[in-house]
């Protein structure tokens, strides 16, 4: 369908931010726009209601440029039937403006101004702000004060359980890899979510030790537990760590096969971290630390490759200040590398992502992993049968 005069003016009015923005004064003038006998009559119509000027070649049949008035735009864009654009700008702004002044998470708040109203002001309309209930998410994920279920938050903010999964969660992901500080490069988009708070299912911390707590004005001793237990979000929330606690020793371990198959040992305390720590876990840890007693030991055991280091970089600098590396040492990656374990690794982001990373605890294993641009997963150690 042909465009009218009037569209092929607004169209090239939004090219332009201040057109956008409404800035534009003065008159302007097009020689280039469609010329046909439909919009030639429009033209007529248009300068009979000085709306338009035409300089016209022989008698009105052709069209050389047409000028208007800045000020008519808005006119031009009602009988459009269009809201010209500094309106819905001014709209959003509006909307930004209320929603500032209660946003308590900073992420949140940092990702409005320099990213929604910083686009605004711009005279750009951010598509984010274009999907339906985006702001809604954004006051719902800033009222999250512990972890919830995903569908359940859906349905509280979006009406919809699994609206949040569709339409937001990607472009959600994406902002918190940007603003929120919680997150590190390298988690998957599920880690990604627990750090915000929303979980596809209840958080769990598996444990194995004799990790004394309070429940319920209960004491609770785990080390009953000797093949582990496994601590829920509400758990880890409510529990009291006792004073006086036995454990000299803490292991951390990225892999579940791993912990399982780590023995029971008095003294010291397993703890499964599945990756990446989730808030909550994080937390409970934190507390952990200090109610242990001065000259516990913390050590931390995982992949050798890129995500294992960010792993053990993220629980030392957020949760064990002493963590060291267990198993994470050149010469263990040596040992097992020899014996046909691991792969290779082609992809030059890959090794440049790792060289980035400072973690001075590690930096024999990272020289020696970039060195041989080689990586190996922990369960391998399960597989030579040689875990300890």
């Amino acid at each position: 369908m042909e465009k009218s005069l009037i569209e092929w003016i607004l169209e090239q009015n939004n090219k332009s931010s201040k057109g956008r923005l409404g800035e534009l004064t003065g008159n302007k003038s097009l020689k280039d726009f469609p010329d046909n006998s439909k919009t030639r009559e429009e033209a007529k119509r248009l300068e009979g209601q000085k709306l338009l000027k035409v300089d016209w070649y022989d008698e009105k049949s052709v069209m050389k440029k047409i000028s208007y008035r800045a000020e008519d735009l808005e006119t031009f864009y009602r009988m459009a039937g269009q809201t010209p654009p500094w309106r819905v700008l001014e709209e959003y702004k509006k909307q930004l403006q209320a929603l500032l002044p209660t946003l308590k998470k900073e992420w949140i708040r940092q990702y409005c101004e320099e990213e929604l109203v910083g686009q605004l002001e711009k005279g750009n309309i951010p598509k984010n702000l274009q999907k339906e209930h985006f702001m809604d998410c954004l006051r719902g994920l800033d009222a999250l004060e512990e972890p919830g279920y995903k569908r359940l938050f859906s349905i509280r903010y979006l009406s919809d359980s699994k609206e949040f999964e569709k339409e937001l969660q990607r472009v959600i992901v994406t902002i918190a890899r940007n603003y929120c500080p919680d997150v590190t490069e390298g988690m998957e988009d599920s880690a990604v979510l627990s750090q915000i708070y929303l979980e596809e299912y209840s958080q769990e911390l598996w444990i194995k030790g004799s990790l004394r707590l309070k429940l319920e004005r209960r004491e609770q001793d785990c080390g009953g537990f000797v093949y582990g237990v496994a601590l829920n979000s509400q758990t880890l929330k409510n529990a009291e760590i006792l004073p006086d606690q036995k454990i000299t020793k803490v292991i951390t371990v990225e892999n579940k096969a791993n912990f399982e198959s780590m023995k029971y040992e008095e003294g010291t305390l397993i703890v499964f971290t599945h990756g990446f720590l989730a808030p909550g876990e994080r937390e409970f840890l934190r507390k952990l630390v200090k109610a242990l007693p001065e000259g516990t030991r913390y050590y931390h055991t995982g992949d050798l490759d890129l995500g294992g280091v960010r792993i053990f970089h993220d629980i030392r600098t957020k949760v064990m200040p002493e963590l060291e590396p267990l198993q994470m040492d050149a010469d263990t990656f040596r040992h097992y590398k020899k014996l046909g374990f691991g792969e290779k690794i082609e992809k030059q982001e890959y090794w440049e992502k790792l060289r980035k990373v400072a973690e001075p605890r590690l930096q024999g294993l990272i020289d020696e992993i970039l060195k041989e641009r080689w990586v190996i997963e922990q369960e391998s150690f399960l597989a030579a049968g040689a875990h300890r």
